[in-house]
């Protein structure tokens, strides 16, 4: 059995992810090869392997940080490019919507943005109208925030390289009020069935708190300690 925890951002580690995946799947192969007929003995669910990916909610890239400053909670990013490069080759439709960023002109950005809402745009080609119309009924719902904050100047969206994954996540979370509960629903929805909420751990606290709890904790010497953290 191979058991492996990957502790990193969103995209550390997504160039080497297909190793480890290989490492799971051919060790499921073998203990599938292996396993007694269910008559003699049942298949025991703590041999199948077990990857966790810990990713921390911290990033303040672009899209992330224009979310959280109009829209409010926790970063999605690296959630998101996990799960979106973790997206199965059956699902490439998906992939490529849920990976998208829109255009650095805020004009065309918003054109773009529109078109997607509106279920007019390419990137919806290759994907099945009813899963079509489950995400869009998210992004649909993000967007709706999104006008309601418009009524504060200070709080216009800049669309500008916004990522379709993390609005469409932010959406989720918004219409759920859970991210535990977004996230499974992408996962359900990008047909990932070996992969849950089991797998995917984020912190609850945002790494900048977490840094000020340590130091306040630790001696004025020690705390240079955590200074990467």
């Amino acid at each position: 059995m191979v058991n492996i925890a990957i502790l990193s951002g969103g995209t550390a580690t997504n160039s080497i992810l297909d190793i480890f995946q290989q490492l799971s799947t051919t060790n499921l192969s073998l203990n599938d090869d292996n396993a007694s007929p269910p008559s003699q003995n049942k298949h025991d669910q703590s041999q199948e392997p077990f990857i966790a990916h810990i990713l921390p909610v911290s990033d303040n890239g672009g899209s992330t940080s224009e979310i959280i400053r109009v829209l409010g909670g926790c970063s999605v990013g690296d959630l998101r490019s996990r799960i979106t490069r973790l997206i199965p080759s059956s699902n490439p439709g998906l992939k490529e919507l849920l990976s998208h960023r829109l255009p650095m002109d805020p004009q065309l950005a918003k054109f773009e943005w529109n078109s997607i809402v509106d279920g007019s745009h390419e990137l919806w080609a290759n994907i099945d109208p009813p899963t079509k119309e489950i995400v869009r009924s998210f992004l649909i719902h993000v967007h709706t925030e999104l006008l309601k904050r418009s009524r504060n100047s200070t709080k216009n969206f800049r669309f500008e390289l916004a990522s379709v994954g993390n609005l469409f996540l932010t959406g989720a979370r918004l219409f759920c009020g859970s991210l535990d509960s977004a996230i499974e629903l992408m996962l359900r929805i990008c047909n990932m069935v070996r992969l849950s909420l089991d797998n995917l751990k984020y912190p609850i606290l945002p790494r900048r708190i977490l840094r000020k709890i340590l130091k306040g904790l630790l001696t004025p010497k020690k705390s240079s300690l955590i200074t990467r953290i």
